[in-house]
C-alpha cells in the first residue's frame, strides 16, 4: 500500500497544456471585409475569420504574443487586414493566404488603432495606448506615430490626447480624418481635437460610454450610462455647438456605430436589442430578444450585413432587415462565480461537449470543429437584464444534468432561490428525437426532493440483459436518494412513456453524496458521509458497506472502475484516494493526495485526478503506480473534468506517446472557465478536433465544367501510368486547364471557339481529332439525348469528384460506339456530350 503518490515521467519531451476552447470572440470589435464574405474578430492571440455564407472558421491568423485589442483593413489595400495587441505589435496580415506581410514594434502596448494612413510611402498611426504613469491604470493616450520602414519601429510624432479613457469604443476618427473625439478618464468629458486644438464638453450626471463619428457630416453621437443618445453638431466651435437627444435605452448604450452612408445608427446595451435609427429623425426598428446584453455593433461596407456580439462569446450576423442569418458561438461562459455546476458531460451521439451555456441553457460544444452545436432551452424563460447592474437578478440556473450512454435521454435539475422565499425545483427528463435531432422534454417533475439535488446518474445500458429498463438515480440534500425508472403511460390517444419514481433510500440519516453505478448495472454505489453504501439498484436493496478506519473525512467522489478494472471501486477524500476490491471487499491501495476532480474515461480503464495544487496524475485503478504525471497543469483551480472519444484514433498513440489518450482525450475546466487539455504540439492537427484551415480562395464554389475537366485529368493521370505517351500533351493538357478555369464565365469566350484546342489536347501525338467531334448540334432532339446518355454525378465531399456515367441508350447508338469507337474515341465522344450539354446550360445564362 503507497502512501503518496509517486512522479512518474514517461518521455523526455514532456507535454504541453494547450488552451482548446474557452477564449473570447467577442473581445474586439467586429471587422467585415471589403466583400462582405469574410468577418474577423480577435480571439485571445490570433484573429478568427468566418465566412459569412457558411459560418465556418476558414482560418487563424497567429502572430501576437498577448490578446489582440483592435482590427481594421487597410485602407491602402483592402486585401489586407491591420491587427494590433498588447504586445505593442502592429500586424499587416494578407488574410486570403494567411499570411503576415509587415509588422512594426511600439513602445507601449496598444488598446486599440484610432486610424492608419498611408502618406509619401509611410504609414502614419493613431493608436490608443496606456498612459506612462503606471498608477493610473484606466487612464490612456492617443498617441501619433510614424512607421520606419527601416528597422520597422514606430516613432512618436505628437500627442492627440494626453488623458482619456482607456476604452477603444470611446475613441473616434471624424470624416476626411479632420477631428478626433474621445472620452476623458472620469467619462464626463467629450473630448474633441480639431485644429491641434482640444475642446472639452462637460456631461452632467451620467458619463459617456461610446463614441462613433458621422462619416460624412460633421457631426458625432455619444452613448450615456442612463440610455441616452447625444448627436453633436457644429462641435468644433464652442458657440455654435447643438446637441440633441434620443431616448430608448432603460439601461447604458455599451455600443453604437453609423452605417457607411450615415443615413442610420445602430445601437445596443443591457436590453439584448439592437436598435437601428434613422438620421435626424425619430424613427427606429428593432431586433429584440437576441440572448445576451450586446457588446460590440458593426455594419458592413455595402450596407448589407451587421455583425452584433453579445456577452454570452456569441455573434449574431443580421441582414439590414433585422433578420438572423448566422450565429457565431464561441464556448459560453456563465454567470457562476465558481464554474459550472453541471460540469463537463460527453454527448455520446456527437460527441459534443455539454456543460452550462446562458442562463437556463445547456451547450453542446463539437470540439472537433471548435464550434457550437446548439443551445438547449431548459428553463424557457426570457433573459431580463437586473436595472441595478451591481445586483443582478436571480434567475433560475441549471444546477445538474446527466445524459445516458447511449444519447436517448437526458435529465436536468434546474433550481431557483433568491434566499427569502421558498425554492422552486424541477427535474425534467428530455428524450432525443431522430425527425428533429433534437431533446423534447418528455416528463416534469416538481420538487422532486424536499431540499436541492446533489447528484444526478444513468444507469449504464447492458446487453446481456434485454429486460433491463433506463434508471436514474438522484440524490438529495434531505438525506434521501430516489430511483426513477421508465415507465408505459400509453392510453386511447397516444403511445407514451414517462418517468415515475420507483423507491427511495436512505442510511441511518446521514448526508447523502455522490453517486455511481457499476459499469454492468448491477450495483449502485451512495455516498453517506464518510460511509460508501453499495445497493442493488433492481430491488433497492443494501448489499455492504465501506468504510475506512484511518480516513474519517467525508467521501466526495465515487466511481467504478472499468474494463479489467471492473470489479474495483476508486473514492476520494480531502486528502486521500483509496481503490476498494469488491470481490474481497478490503482496501486494494491507498495514497495521500488532496483529489479534487476524479474522471474516469468510458472507453478505456484509464482514471484521472487532478489535485488542489494543479497536479494531474492518470492512472489505472489496478495499480497505484501512474501512468502518466503532469506537475500544475492550470495557475487556477480545476473544477470539472471529462474524456471527449477521438473520431480517430489519436496520432500520437502511433508514437507511443500519451497512450492514455489512444481514445479519448481529456478536457479539464478552471475555476475562470478556460477549457485545457494535455498534448505535445498546439498547431498539429490530431483527430481530437485542430481545424485544418483550407486557403480562402478554394472555399468558393466551383463551376460543372472545372468539375468535369477536374475528373478527366485525373483519369488521364491514372492511364498515363500504364501507358507510353508523349508528355507534352500533358503538359498542354495542363496549361489549358489552368488558363480556361482561371478565367470567370461570364469573361470566357463562346464554347465552339475553344472545343477544337481542347479536344486537341485530350488526344495523343499524331491521332487526328474526329470532324464530327468539333460540331455541336442545336437541334433540341439530340440536346435530350446528350442529357439522357450522360448522368453527372457531383459529390462535393470528394475534392471535385465527377462520375460520368452512361444510362440506357438507343440499341443502335450503344451498339455503333462499341462496335465502331477505339478506346479514345470513346471518351472523346463523352467528352463531345458533356460540352455540348456545358454550352447550352451556358447559352441559356448570357441570353438576354
Amino acid at each position: 500500500m503507497a502512501t503518496t503518490m509517486p512522479h512518474v515521467d514517461i518521455v523526455d519531451d514532456k507535454p504541453i497544456v494547450c488552451l482548446r476552447a474557452g477564449e473570447s470572440i467577442v473581445q474586439t470589435k467586429p471587422v467585415f471585409s471589403h466583400d462582405t464574405k469574410c468577418l474577423f474578430c480577435g480571439s485571445g492571440s490570433a484573429v478568427k475569420v468566418y465566412s459569412t455564407e457558411s459560418g465556418e472558421c476558414v482560418r487563424e491568423l497567429q502572430a501576437h504574443t498577448d490578446k489582440v485589442t483592435c482590427l481594421m483593413l487597410n485602407p491602402a489595400n483592402k486585401l489586407q487586414l491591420i491587427s494590433s495587441g498588447l504586445d505593442a505589435q502592429v500586424f499587416f496580415w494578407d488574410y486570403i493566404d494567411g499570411v503576415m506581410l509587415k509588422s512594426y514594434t511600439f513602445p507601449q502596448p496598444l488598446f486599440g488603432l484610432v486610424s492608419v494612413k498611408i502618406s509619401g510611402g509611410q504609414f502614419y498611426f493613431h493608436v490608443l495606448q496606456s498612459s506612462p504613469r503606471k498608477q493610473c491604470f484606466k487612464e490612456g493616450q492617443v498617441v501619433g506615430y510614424k512607421g520606419v520602414s527601416k528597422d520597422l519601429k514606430a516613432t512618436i510624432q505628437g500627442v492627440i490626447f494626453e488623458s482619456c479613457a482607456l476604452d477603444a469604443k470611446t475613441v473616434d476618427m471624424g470624416q476626411k480624418d479632420d477631428y478626433f473625439a474621445g472620452v476623458s478618464t472620469n467619462r464626463k468629458e467629450l473630448l474633441i481635437h480639431y485644429n491641434k486644438k482640444c475642446i472639452k464638453y462637460k456631461m452632467q450626471y451620467v458619463e459617456i460610454t461610446c463614441v462613433s463619428a458621422h462619416p460624412t457630416e460633421l457631426s458625432l453621437a455619444t452613448g450615456c450610462s442612463d440610455g441616452k443618445i447625444y448627436y453633436w453638431y457644429s462641435f468644433t466651435n464652442e458657440r455654435q455647438m447643438v446637441k440633441s437627444v434620443y431616448h430608448w435605452h432603460a439601461l447604458a448604450v455599451l455600443d453604437l456605430t453609423f452605417s457607411p452612408e450615415g443615413s442610420f445608427l445602430l445601437s445596443g446595451g443591457h436590453e439584448c436589442t439592437l436598435v437601428k435609427w434613422q438620421y435626424e429623425t425619430h424613427y427606429k426598428d428593432f431586433k429584440p430578444r437576441l440572448g445576451s446584453p450586446i457588446t460590440h455593433v458593426t455594419c458592413a461596407p455595402d450596407n448589407l450585413l451587421y455583425a452584433v456580439s453579445h456577452q454570452d462569446n456569441g455573434i449574431h450576423l443580421l441582414r439590414n432587415t433585422l433578420d438572423i442569418c448566422q450565429i457565431y458561438q464561441g464556448l459560453t461562459k456563465t454567470s457562476f462565480s465558481h464554474g459550472n455546476p453541471v460540469g463537463l458531460l460527453c454527448d455520446p451521439r456527437s460527441r459534443a461537449l455539454v456543460t452550462n451555456g446562458r442562463p437556463g441553457h445547456l451547450q453542446f460544444y463539437c470540439l472537433h470543429n471548435d464550434r457550437q452545436l446548439f443551445n438547449l432551452d431548459i428553463v424557457r424563460q426570457n433573459y431580463i437584464s437586473s436595472e441595478n447592474l451591481e445586483q443582478p437578478l436571480t434567475v433560475t440556473q441549471i444546477t445538474k444534468a446527466a445524459i445516458d450512454e447511449r444519447g436517448d435521454w437526458l435529465a436536468t435539475y434546474e433550481l431557483w432561490d433568491d434566499g427569502e422565499m421558498s425554492p422552486e425545483m424541477q427535474l425534467k427528463f428530455w428524450h432525443y428525437d431522430e425527425k428533429k435531432q433534437s431533446y423534447e422534454m418528455n416528463t416534469v417533475v416538481d420538487r422532486p426532493h424536499d431540499k436541492a439535488l446533489c447528484s444526478l446518474t444513468f444507469r449504464p445500458y447492458n446487453s446481456s440483459i434485454r429486460s433491463m429498463l433506463p434508471l436514474v438515480v438522484s440524490g438529495g440534500q434531505d438525506c434521501r436518494f430516489k430511483l426513477w425508472t421508465l415507465v408505459d403511460d400509453t392510453d386511447i390517444y397516444r403511445f407514451n412513456s414517462k418517468w415515475t419514481c420507483d423507491s427511495v433510500g436512505f442510511y441511518r440519516e446521514m448526508d447523502t453524496g455522490a453517486t455511481a453505478f457499476a459499469e454492468d448495472g448491477s450495483l449502485l454505489a451512495v455516498v453517506f458521509g464518510s460511509t460508501i453504501t453499495l445497493w442493488d439498484p433492481d430491488t433497492n436493496v443494501l448489499r455492504t458497506t465501506f468504510s475506512s478506519s484511518f480516513d474519517k473525512k467525508n467521501v466526495r467522489q465515487v466511481l467504478f472502475g472499468r474494463k479489467s478494472c471492473c470489479h474495483l471501486l476508486v473514492a476520494t477524500t480531502a486528502w486521500q484516494l483509496t481503490v476498494w476490491n469488491l470481490l474481497t471487499c478490503s482496501v486494494q491501495w491507498s495514497v495521500s493526495i488532496g483529489a479534487v476532480v476524479l474522471v474516469d474515461d468510458p472507453l478505456t480503464k484509464y482514471m484521472s485526478v487532478f489535485t488542489h495544487t494543479g497536479d494531474l496524475h492518470v492512472f489505472e485503478p489496478a495499480n497505484s503506480q501512474p501512468v502518466f504525471t503532469q506537475t500544475q497543469v492550470s495557475k487556477n483551480d480545476v473544477v470539472s473534468a471529462v474524456f471527449i472519444p477521438h473520431k480517430e484514433e489519436s496520432p500520437f498513440s502511433a508514437k507511443g506517446r500519451l497512450l492514455w489518450q489512444r481514445q479519448s482525450q481529456l478536457y479539464f475546466m478552471t475555476k475562470e472557465q478556460d477549457l485545457l487539455t494535455v498534448q505535445y504540439d498546439a498547431t498539429e492537427n490530431s483527430t481530437d478536433g485542430y481545424i485544418k484551415k483550407t486557403p480562402i480562395k478554394q472555399n468558393l464554389p466551383q463551376s460543372a465544367l472545372s468539375l468535369l475537366m477536374s475528373k478527366h485529368r485525373k483519369s488521364g493521370a491514372k492511364d498515363r501510368k500504364h501507358e507510353h505517351i508523349d508528355m507534352s500533351v500533358g503538359i498542354k493538357e495542363t496549361q489549358f486547364i489552368q488558363q480556361m478555369c482561371s478565367m470567370s464565365a461570364t469573361a470566357q469566350p463562346p464554347l465552339p471557339d475553344f472545343c477544337q484546342a481542347f479536344l486537341e489536347t485530350r488526344l495523343s501525338k499524331g491521332t487526328a481529332p474526329r470532324a464530327e467531334a468539333m460540331v455541336i448540334d442545336d437541334e433540341d432532339d439530340d440536346i435530350d439525348d446528350i442529357d439522357s446518355g450522360l448522368q453527372l454525378n457531383i459529390n462535393a465531399d470528394s475534392d471535385s469528384d465527377m462520375e460520368v456515367t452512361e444510362r440506357s441508350r438507343p440499341p443502335s447508338r450503344k451498339k455503333e460506339s462499341s462496335e465502331n469507337l477505339s478506346h479514345s474515341d470513346v471518351d472523346t465522344k463523352k467528352l463531345d456530350l458533356a460540352l455540348g450539354k456545358e454550352y447550352r446550360w451556358f447559352e441559356s445564362l448570357v441570353k438576354p
